[in-house]
């Protein structure tokens, strides 16, 4: 058994390496000729495949929120360092201390729900519009977005470093350009792409946005530090109350 194991090792170690060469050299197919290889992935139904591209898209995501907290945290010791006395600095910049590890994590999980929940709409129009595909092939449809947004995230990071705003815009143009190739696909997928289907496309991505920005209003402030949550909790329940403004201020100063 023990001269078996290196021989049996060596042969997983191959047979991952088969399926990352394969995936990759698939992934470089569909951005050479994303209509038709698009459409052949999507008639594959390879869930497996599509979960790893939507595993990879969150990963690049959670990187993402790495350096703009990054960015935030610089931003937030430069402000301190102009405001405080040398005895406050290192106090300060505990209570200011951007959680990286949760924006990791949290952009991760928040990347995946928000994938699946696009599938799921998309499910819902496809079985309005009497369309022929099913679970598997609209997993697989969603997963094309993963693979441009992916690319597009990861120079979005580089780009941050550079300029932040520039990298923003990078990032969502990632996410423009993985809709648009999802739109075409989609149309090419099914059997006829009647007027009315095109409707519904437009309806998917609008209902799909209302949700992506409710998900941000409900989320920003946990990539916040917890003094700062603590103080924009203080102001919105003050400004439910008509306080005066001074009042308010005052009061998150001395707390």
């Amino acid at each position: 058994d023990y001269n078996q194991y290196p021989y049996g090792q060596g042969q997983m170690q191959d047979v991952v390496k088969q399926n990352v060469k394969g995936s990759f050299n698939q992934i470089i197919e569909l951005l050479k000729s994303p209509i038709e290889q698009g459409r052949n992935f999507v008639f594959a139904g390879n869930v497996a495949t599509s979960v790893i591209l939507i595993l990879i898209q969150a990963i690049a995501s959670g990187l993402f929120a790495i350096v703009m907290s990054t960015k935030a945290q610089g931003l937030f010791d430069k402000v301190i360092a102009m405001m405080s006395s040398a005895s406050e600095i290192m106090q300060m910049k505990t209570m200011l201390k951007v959680p990286v590890l949760k924006a990791f994590l949290l952009t991760l999980v928040i990347s995946v729900v928000l994938t699946v929940i696009l599938a799921a709409i998309i499910m819902l129009f496809n079985t309005i519009s009497h369309s022929q595909l099913v679970f598997n092939n609209v997993i697989a449809l969603v997963s094309l977005r993963s693979i441009v947004a992916t690319i597009m995230i990861l120079f979005g990071c580089i780009v941050t470093f550079i300029n932040i705003y520039a990298g923003i815009a990078v990032f969502a143009m990632g996410n423009i350009a993985g809709f648009m190739l999802i739109a075409v696909v989609w149309s090419h997928s099914c059997q006829e792409t009647a007027d009315k289907q095109i409707y519904m496309m437009i309806i998917a991505y609008i209902v799909f946005m209302i949700i992506y920005m409710l998900a941000i209003r409900m989320c920003w402030k946990m990539y916040l530090p917890d003094v700062l949550k603590i103080a924009l909790n203080q102001m919105q329940s003050q400004l439910k109350t008509l306080g005066s403004p001074n009042e308010i201020f005052k009061q998150i100063i001395n707390s």
